[in-house]
């Protein structure tokens, strides 16, 4: 365990938790399983705020408010 995480630049803590976690009652590591596992435990994405500033900054810009005046806005008022 020593050799491969030293090949892979990673504690052989972390190697044993990998291969314990993806190590079935069939023999061995697992990748395949592994990867599919990883994927779905990807973190996902949060709901975006950027459409509704961005609508926000057009809608200011239109009225004719200057950047300055939409970045201050926008810093003490619009939600985070």
């Amino acid at each position: 365990m020593q050799a491969i995480g030293r090949a892979l630049g990673r504690s052989v803590g972390t190697i044993c938790r990998e291969i314990k976690r993806n190590s079935h009652p069939l023999p061995g590591y697992q990748p395949y399983g592994a990867h599919r596992a990883a994927t779905a435990a990807r973190a996902r994405p949060k709901d975006s705020k950027l459409a509704e500033l961005h609508d926000y900054v057009k809608t200011k810009l239109l009225t004719r408010w200057s950047p300055e005046q939409i970045f201050e806005a926008v810093d003490q008022g619009f939600p985070r």
